[in-house]
């Protein structure tokens, strides 16, 4: 009996070992697969970080893209309407400065008209006032 015994304790003691091996093995297997769980976990989580991060990323960059466009747009308007307005400036003062000359010219010619007239009233009066000078000298002079 005492080998039967033996064998049992011995059989026993394998087996208590193989459960204990295979205790520790499924629990290390469980180990692992809450670790390979957690991984995955941070993997998608870290996968749709990156993928939100890259949408909001492309956003902004079409935002951007659409501030400069309009931007561009706003000032590209800005400068064609100043330049309408400096040419329509330059219009009116090209128009203003033609009748400022028609006007220099009138005035001119008027100044012209006022001077040959009183060149003439003064050639006028010099001969009037010669011959009158000329009368009151023959007068007041002795006759012989």
């Amino acid at each position: 009996m005492a080998s039967r015994q033996a064998r049992k304790s011995e059989s026993a003691a394998q087996a208590s070992g193989s459960d204990e091996e295979n205790s520790q093995q499924s629990t290390q297997d469980a180990d692992m697969h809450v670790l390979n769980a957690a991984r995955d976990v941070v993997s998608t989580f870290k996968t749709r970080r990156e993928s939100k991060r890259k949408v909001i990323e492309e956003e902004l960059k079409k935002r951007v893209a659409d501030t400069n466009a309009k931007l561009c747009d706003h000032f590209e308007s800005r400068k064609g309407k100043v330049t309408k307005l400096q040419k329509a400036q330059w219009d009116r003062l090209d128009v203003l400065n033609k009748k400022r000359e028609a006007i220099e010219a009138q005035i001119n010619s008027s100044m012209r008209a006022v001077e040959i007239q009183t060149m003439n009233m003064n050639s006028e009066l010099h001969a009037t006032f010669s011959g009158r000078i000329e009368e009151l000298q023959d007068a007041t002079s002795p006759r012989s």
